[in-house]
């Protein structure tokens, strides 16, 4: 949950970068800011990367809808990086693996 948290935060710094470049110019920064992007954007890109290849290995080996469907999950979540891993967590893997844990208990 928390890698989904910080990859929605590096997609959102990431867009205004490209939107509203003067915002993040280095030589107008406090030295606040700059410690803050540096703080979330490092954990967020080990984590998005770790929360992405997790969720293709769920998606492609034990996700239990037919294969063409989890192809398509599987591409849809490359093209969509890094909010598609983070969609497919909330919409398909959570409630999946909440089941198991109730089976269990």
């Amino acid at each position: 949950m928390i890698m989904s948290v910080l990859s929605i935060l590096l997609g959102i710094i990431f867009v205004f970068m490209t939107y509203l470049p003067a915002i993040f110019d280095g030589n107008r920064q406090p030295l606040f800011v700059r410690t803050v992007l540096l703080i979330i954007a490092v954990p967020a890109i080990v984590g998005g990367l770790f929360m992405f290849f997790g969720m293709e290995w769920y998606c492609l080996e034990v996700d239990p809808s037919r294969k063409p469907i989890r192809l398509l999950q599987a591409f849809a979540m490359l093209c969509t990086a890094p909010f598609g891993q983070v969609i497919y967590y909330l919409l398909i893997y959570r409630p999946q693996t909440q089941r198991v844990e109730m089976r269990i208990i």
